[in-house]
This record gives structure tokens, C-alpha cells and sequence, in this order.
């Protein structure tokens, strides 16, 4: 390896040790150390190696940039590709199709917000976060600000309950479940819906631009057994979430159910822990 100045022997080792990315920093410091000269050849020397480290790292951020650039021109020839086979597909007519290896469909959202809108069920800050995996920035704002017309898993107890009041106290018997049923599942198609409207609405008019394509990666297909999935799902799954539960509800429950029958001087230990925290006296 070529250097850009001249260096003795054992500053030439130094050298060739600080080039190595594992090396150990003490035993440079002690090999330098062991070199014997002036004050004045350790410093020139010094001067030298650090001249070529900074060269060497000059080199390579220059090699990362250009790294980059042509990583820029790969990801801007797999857009061009997706776009000539988008073009394909539209004047063929087939829109949708599959192959050995792949899926292929043409939708307004790319096909990946209907990926997010299925998480923001669970939750739509995770559905809103999940939206990052959409390509394009113009999708990708789409799908955030429509995610939240979904109801999420922290909605669904609100409108039970709001369904329950307003509809199944107007039924009697099974009717009053029923109702209520359907109340809850026409919210969450109503958020469907208005998804769909608002993603056509804003793609139509402020965030007009190009649809893009979606391509997917078809899994091999394999025979589900459903012994295996039923051991996994009560051992691996229901089971453990109900012993971690059980192991807190229970306990809990224990010193529930005594506070609220030990009684002293008539009144339960609930009752006096109540006027305790609210600073009253119990009689």
C-alpha cells in the first residue's frame, strides 16, 4: 500500500495498524510509546500518519457518496421499470394477475393502504406508523390522514356501549343483541366507506398525481394443520396471556374481596379507605 509520505520502519507498522478496523487502540498507543527519538521525529512522524488517516477517510467518504448515488440510480430504475410495467398492464387491460412467483394489481393507493387500514383496527397510531412502508410520499400522506376513519381497538368498548343505549334499549330479548350487533358492524363499514371516499376525494383533487403499482411476492403455499395451530394457539398463545393475567387478577382480587367484607365498626375497610383518600370521617 502506497503511502504519500516516506515513514521509518516502525512508524510504518503503526501505519499499517490503525488501517485495521479491530484493532486495539492501548496496544497502538504502546507500540508509539516503544519508538525512541526526538521530540521533533515524533512529531513529524505523528504528523505524517495522521496526514494519510485523514487522506484514507477522505477516500472513503467519497467511495460511501458515490455508493450512494449509484444505489439512487438503481432505486430510480426499479420506479422506472414499475411505471413501463404499470403502462404494460393498463394497455392490456389486465389490471390484476398472478404468476408462479408474483402478484400483480394496479390500485390508486399502491394496494399497501388497505395493508394499514387493517392495522389501524388494532390501533391507529400503529396503522398511521405502518403507513411508512408506502413508497410514495403523496400515498403515503393519503393513508395518514385517512387511517383515523377507522375505528380502532380502543373505539370499539365507546361504541358497544353507545349502540347499547341508543339501539338495543329500543328492542327487547334477542333483538336488543342483535341490534346492537349490527350498529357496531355499520359503524365500522360506515369508516370503511369514508375511507375509501375521503382517499378518492384528496387522490382526485389536493394530492393529485400518478397511482403507482403493486407488486407482491406470492409465499409458497403449503397445507395448513390444524393440529399444530390449535397446540399453538391455547399453549403458546391463550394460555400464557391467561397465567400472566391470572397472576395479577387474582391476587388483586383476593384484597378486593377483603377490604370490601372485613368490617370495622360496621363499616368495610373500602369504605374507610374511601373517606381516607377523599379526607372525610366515615359514621
Amino acid at each position: 500500500m502506497s503511502n504519500i509520505y516516506e515513514l521509518t520502519r516502525n512508524y510504518d507498522e503503526v501505519l499499517n495498524m490503525l488501517y485495521q478496523d479491530d484493532v486495539d487502540e492501548q496496544m497502538v498507543l504502546d507500540t508509539l510509546e516503544s519508538i525512541e527519538g526526538d521530540i521533533e521525529d515524533k512529531a513529524d512522524n505523528y504528523a505524517k500518519i495522521m496526514k494519510e488517516l485523514e487522506t484514507k477517510a477522505k477516500a472513503r467518504k467519497e467511495e460511501a457518496q458515490r455508493l450512494s448515488e449509484s444505489a439512487k440510480v438503481f432505486e430510480n430504475r426499479v420506479k422506472a421499470l414499475k411505471s413501463n410495467l404499470f403502462n404494460a398492464m393498463k394497455e392490456t387491460g389486465k389490471t390484476r394477475f398472478a404468476t408462479n412467483l408474483f402478484s400483480f394489481s394496479i390500485a390508486k393507493n399502491g394496494g399497501k393502504q388497505a395493508l394499514t387500514m387493517c392495522m389501524g383496527f388494532g390501533c391507529n397510531a400503529a396503522g398511521v406508523v405502518g403507513c411508512r412502508i408506502i413508497d410514495s410520499p403523496r400515498e403515503r400522506l393519503v393513508a395518514m390522514l385517512t387511517n383515523t376513519f377507522v375505528p380502532c381497538n380502543g373505539r370499539f368498548p365507546f361504541l358497544i356501549t353507545i349502540s347499547s343505549i341508543f339501539f338495543a334499549s329500543s328492542a327487547l330479548g334477542i333483538w336488543s343483541s342483535i341490534w346492537s350487533t349490527l350498529a357496531v358492524i355499520a359503524v365500522i363499514i360506515i369508516g370503511v366507506i369514508v375511507t375509501l371516499v375521503v382517499s378518492k376525494i384528496l387522490s382526485k383533487t389536493i394530492l393529485k398525481g400518478m397511482p403507482s403499482s403493486f407488486m407482491l411476492e406470492l409465499p409458497p403455499y403449503r397445507t395448513p394443520q390444524f393440529g399444530k395451530i390449535l397446540v399453538r394457539s391455547i399453549f403458546d398463545r391463550t394460555l400464557f396471556v391467561l397465567g400472566r393475567a391470572v397472576s395479577i387478577a387474582i391476587p388483586a382480587g383476593i384484597i378486593i374481596w377483603l377490604f370490601a367484607n372485613i368490617n370495622i365498626s360496621g363499616i368495610s375497610l373500602l369504605t374507610h379507605v374511601n373517606c381516607i383518600y377523599i379526607s372525610t370521617s366515615c359514621k
